[in-house]
């Protein structure tokens, strides 16, 4: 009998599948924590974009290009981990 915990379309799923299944909820822990990490790197940079903004040279916003960048990593991580691990990717 199978799982009745486990969502209908995964009851049935061969070997193989299942553990492509795992690898793929795994890389998208992997893919949260590494935006959990951006974010807190986004947090610490928040703290120095305002004088970066203020007192550097027009061209030279180097903190406030690090923090679009970092926050912008954070969003791409944080929402591919989460539909990895949500299952809306088909099982082959």
């Amino acid at each position: 009998m199978a799982n009745p915990l486990i969502p209908a379309e995964e009851q049935r799923l061969n070997p193989d599948q299942v553990q492509a299944l795992d690898y793929r909820r795994q890389m998208g822990l992997v893919f949260q924590v590494m935006s959990g990490q951006f974010a807190i790197i986004a947090t610490l940079l928040t703290w120095w974009i305002g004088q970066d903004l203020v007192y550097a040279r027009p061209n030279g916003h180097t903190i406030a290009y690090y923090f679009c960048v970092v926050a912008t990593l954070a969003i791409i991580f944080g929402v591919t981990g989460t539909t990895m691990r949500r299952g809306a990717h088909a099982v082959d």
